[in-house]
């Protein structure tokens, strides 16, 4: 049976196999990968520089040893473990998260001398605030590469499926505040949303995820219509209104 393990990096594939021709029969898109023999640094490094261009699909590394591809790789890339998510409710929905710029599932890593079922449900409740999960059967497990403060990583991601056991949920990421309506209301202003968004950037591991662009990234800016409050008469308007901006605000934070 040949050998195959797909790793992430920029979001492309990095496929390493002991059969490339059977790995493209079996996957045509493969074809247009940039294609490498040999479990060398060097082809690994190219592989990485390949994916780095606009217009790239993928790499093919083949090797007839699958142990000297598993060597190289963790040569150059240190393994880490990390354990996540799928979390389905009663009526079937996936609960996703907006982290970085990206939607995404619910994962974590591994702390030192923790379970991975242990650390898939730590890791969706931190991240999604769901304290009654239950555990399923294993999806799937993921592998990505990325540099980090300095380190170059292989993220070893094993999901499962968790159910939550409260009540349907509906979770909104982003929250708009009460002072926004507060000031339109004192003042009589009208209120512009506005959404910046960089092709490419960096986000801070903040309180506030602040992001910052990367040097020469294109930014686009988005402003939404005028909005123009009505004068509140009830205490219960006040969160009406603010329900009503956060989901005008929603199709430019996630767009």
């Amino acid at each position: 049976m040949a050998f195959t393990q797909k790793i992430y990096y920029s979001n492309k594939p990095l496929i390493l196999t002991d059969d490339a021709k059977a790995y493209i029969k079996e996957h045509p898109i493969a074809g247009g990968y940039l294609q490498l023999t040999g479990a060398f640094t060097r082809n690994f490094r190219l592989a990485i520089e390949h994916m780095d261009k606009l217009r790239s699909l993928g790499a093919i590394i083949e090797d007839i040893s699958p142990a000297s591809l598993q060597k190289e790789l963790h040569e150059m890339y240190e393994p880490i473990n990390a354990g996540g998510g799928v979390v389905l409710n009663e009526d079937g929905a996936v609960l996703m998260i907006f982290r970085r710029g990206k939607w995404d599932l619910p994962k974590g890593k591994q702390d030192e001398g923790e379970a991975i079922d242990k650390c898939a449900l730590r890791e969706v409740s931190e991240e999604t605030g769901l304290e009654k999960l239950k555990l399923g059967e294993k999806i799937c497990d993921t592998y990505h590469v990325y540099a980090q403060k300095n380190e170059n990583l292989l993220k070893h991601t094993i999901m499962k499926v968790t159910a939550d056991l409260n009540k349907p949920w509906f979770v909104s990421v982003f929250k708009v505040k009460s002072g926004i309506i507060s000031l339109a209301q004192a003042t009589d202003a009208v209120i512009v949303p506005v959404f910046v968004k960089p092709e490419k950037s960096w986000y801070f591991d903040s309180w506030d995820k602040f992001m910052l662009p990367k040097p020469f990234s294109r930014v686009s800016i988005n402003f939404g219509e005028i909005i123009k409050l009505p004068q509140l008469h009830l205490a219960a308007d006040f969160e009406s209104q603010r329900l009503l901006l956060e989901e005008i605000m929603q199709p430019y934070l996630q767009g």
